[in-house]
């Protein structure tokens, strides 16, 4: 995982890490067009939720460095369900139409978070 993140570009973080997580979470549920409640919750999440959880899952690690214990907590899920959504994401090619769809996400999403961070370093 560590290394997709690395090949995708790497970003410092100097906000508090609560104040980025919500972030990261909202921006990440905008794009999906889902709540937060939807996936923040004990059972099952499907369609744009469960990629919206996914992708949270993988911001997190990659601006906070998050373990796989505290996404965990956070989503009311398991470590191993955090653990396949790394590998699946680790293991995305852009030659499937969906997996280059959750890339190009991935890229937006990226990209308004790392503007986030980057303006608010510039307050401090």
């Amino acid at each position: 995982v560590m290394e997709k993140l690395a090949e995708l570009g790497d970003c410092d973080v100097t906000l508090s890490e609560k104040e980025t997580e919500d972030f990261i979470v909202s921006e990440t549920c905008k794009h999906f067009l889902v709540n937060k409640s939807d996936i923040i919750k004990n059972g099952k999440v499907s369609g744009d939720a469960l990629e919206a959880r996914d992708m949270c899952f993988i911001m997190l690690k990659k601006h906070l460095d998050y373990s796989h214990k505290k996404i965990s907590t956070i989503f009311k899920k398991s470590e191993a369900q955090c653990t396949h959504a790394f590998n699946r994401f680790a293991k995305m090619n852009t030659k499937i139409k969906h997996e280059k769809e959750f890339l190009d996400s991935f890229a937006e999403i990226n990209s308004v978070i790392s503007t986030f961070i980057n303006q608010q370093k510039l307050i401090a």
